[in-house]
């Protein structure tokens, strides 16, 4: 998603605070929309996969969404928390989007997939178990943080509006208003 925003093809989308931080780090001209919290993120597998988190060590199993992701680092943390060396997955990730994930893991081309909710509950519905996440990870007291970004650029008049993440509905949810456009800054 992040390459897809920097691309121009995404103009609006959702992360944890950790991808957006590096990339705003880098120069990435990116405005925060919202900040979000009480965001959970499951490691998904096949009703007769793994367990556990630590099913993976020292097989060939692999786990998306890929290193340096919020998922990863959570993982680390299951790891820590259950006494083991948190490198222990290190060769274990593959770089997949979430969309592409969830195609992988169906037909086992895929162990694990540390899901966002929407990709989770999908998941759920064809079969698939949790074993991690992100509170687990964490303990109790977590509340995890996101932002919902969108990139700056200036708009041609009559060019389509934002495009958003297929995963986000088309049309505005029941309940949301229109407003008129805000007046220009003086």
């Amino acid at each position: 998603m992040r390459d897809a925003l920097l691309s121009g093809q995404l103009d609006v989308n959702s992360y944890s605070a950790g991808p957006f931080l590096q990339a705003w780090d880098k120069g990435c001209e990116w405005k925060i929309l919202q900040v979000v919290s009480g965001i959970d993120r499951y490691l998904m597998v096949r009703a007769n996969g793994p367990n556990s988190i630590l099913d993976f060590i020292g097989t060939g199993m692999k786990i998306s969404p890929g290193p340096n992701t919020a998922q990863y680092f959570a993982a680390q943390a299951l790891l820590d928390r259950a006494g083991k060396d948190i490198n222990a997955l290190k060769s274990k990730w593959v770089n997949l989007p979430h969309p592409d994930a969830l195609q992988a893991l169906v037909p086992r081309q895929l162990d694990g997939h540390f899901a966002t909710v929407d990709f989770a509950l999908l998941e759920q519905k064809l079969g698939m178990k949790k074993i991690g996440s992100f509170r687990e990870a964490s303990g109790a007291s977590y509340s995890p943080i996101g932002v919902c970004v969108m990139t700056v650029r200036s708009r041609a008049e009559g060019e389509a509006r934002p495009r958003l993440h297929p995963t986000c509905p088309s049309t505005p949810s029941p309940g949301w208003t229109s407003t008129k456009r805000p007046p220009p800054r003086p």
